[in-house]
């Protein structure tokens, strides 16, 4: 009985010995697992603040490309608004010299009527001067 006992005892050193080196094992594989863990998480984070400052970079360059794209808008407006005008004054300016034009030719007419008549009347004028010259010097 007495080997019983002591094979027992020697059974549950073993055991108890094996659950010791087991359990710190245990702690030493949690210790590493937490380290392991930190390590990726920091990494993790480290890439993951790369692609944030990647897309805030891309970010900001969209930004400055929009600023830029609004000023030559801006300025696109300013030229097309000045073309306009000066479009605008000319067609006045093509219009106004139709206008004289046409105020030119109403006063050619005019003129040309104006001496068609003077010269009918000068006309009729120098035949009843001849009509009474000719009719005195019957007489």
């Amino acid at each position: 009985m007495r080997d019983k006992l002591k094979m027992i005892r020697t059974i549950v050193e073993q055991y108890e010995k094996e659950k010791a080196t087991l359990q710190q094992e245990k702690e030493k594989l949690k210790v590493e697992s937490k380290a392991v863990s930190k390590s990726m998480t920091e990494l993790f984070i480290k890439e993951a603040n790369k692609d944030v400052s990647l897309i805030h970079a891309n970010q900001k360059r969209i930004m400055e490309e929009i600023k830029k794209l609004k000023a030559n808008t801006q300025e696109f407006i300013k030229q097309s608004h000045n073309w306009i005008s000066l479009y605008d004054g000319l067609l006045n300016s093509l219009k106004e010299a139709g206008d004289v034009a046409n105020w030119y030719n109403v006063l050619e007419k005019r003129a040309n009527g104006i001496r068609e008549r003077i010269s009918e009347k000068h006309t009729v004028t120098v035949d009843n001067k001849k009509t009474e010259e000719v009719v005195k010097k019957s007489e």
